[in-house]
């Protein structure tokens, strides 16, 4: 009964024995016959699995060299293009926002508020200067989003939050308790480790893939729940608790902000693949992140000046 057990058991584990054509199987790297192994496994359960174990982490690194030779994989150098794009990215966003923000005061000093439902703040200068310098920003990481995978360009953009934080010091006077000097460093630690530790990415082939993966039922009911729980607090909190609970406004454009992030990486392939050759301007898809991106960056805009 134990020994056919442990046959399945190791059956269950055959589709190592072939990655990209080469033998790496746990049975077959070795001279342990599959009845050996199930008397290994009965009669020696620990060292077993410490066995499969070594096994696995020798597995983890061929497959990893016969799909670096075999799939088109993110090279190093591109993400060395992504992480920088993504630095100066962070640069110009965090140093947008306090533009904005000089600009929405000298407005709001003049008319109403941007908070209290006032667009006077679209006559200030010094707005548009800002907005300006938040779209070279965006556009960088737009760019960057085409070099590099997801993971690692979204954690850098909290590099301008402490950027933010250290202008906002000097040119808005708000002076920078612990906390907040606290939170600047978990920013950068946190930013340091997903960026060194971020997986290699296949590269998709055509925005079709992209639409293949975004039209998956689980990420469907993801963007689901992302609507519905951006419309509860559109619809909801924001007309009770805007004015006085600045979670609102940042909940809105950070939970749709998911969308924005797939829909950008989405249009900044099919930008590449069509400078390669492989237009993807016929494609429908592109067409549909195009308005999703447009979308989303629209709202978060909106609910981003009021805050």
């Amino acid at each position: 009964m134990k020994s056919g057990w442990a046959a399945k058991w190791i059956q269950r584990h055959d589709w190592e024995r072939s990655a990209r054509g080469n033998s790496v199987g746990i049975c077959c790297c070795t001279d342990i016959t599959r009845k050996t192994c199930c008397r290994f496994l009965i009669h020696n359960p620990l060292r077993f699995f410490f066995f499969f174990f070594c096994k696995s982490l020798e597995l983890d690194e061929s497959l990893q060299q016969s799909m670096s030779t075999h799939d088109p994989f993110i090279s190093p150098n591109d993400n060395l293009k992504g992480f920088l794009l993504a630095m100066l990215s962070s640069a110009f966003i965090g140093s947008s926002f306090i533009i904005k923000k000089l600009g929405l005061r000298r407005a709001g000093a003049s008319g109403s508020r941007a908070s209290s439902g006032g667009y006077g703040y679209l006559l200030e200068p010094l707005w548009w200067i800002g907005m300006s310098t938040m779209i070279v920003g965006e556009f960088s990481n737009f760019v960057a989003y085409v070099y590099a995978p997801a993971i690692l360009v979204t954690p850098l953009g909290a590099i301008s939050i402490i950027v933010s934080a250290v202008l906002a010091h000097f040119f808005l006077k708000e002076k920078l308790e612990k906390m907040d000097v606290l939170g600047c460093v978990l920013c950068v630690v946190g930013s340091t480790m997903i960026v060194l530790h971020a997986p290699g990415e296949r590269t998709p082939s055509s925005v079709d893939e992209i639409w293949e993966l975004a039209t998956q039922p689980t990420f469907l009911l993801y963007t689901a729940s992302v609507i519905a729980i951006v419309l509860f607090l559109v619809l909801y909190c924001e007309p009770r608790y805007g004015q006085t609970n600045i979670l609102i406004y940042i909940g809105i454009c950070s939970i749709i902000g998911s969308l924005t992030v797939m829909s950008i990486k989405a249009i900044g392939i099919a930008i590449k693949l069509t400078m390669e050759g492989l237009s993807q301007v016929a494609h429908f898809q592109t067409w549909v992140f195009v308005m999703v991106a447009i979308s989303c960056i629209i709202v978060q805009l909106n609910y981003l000046n009021k805050i």
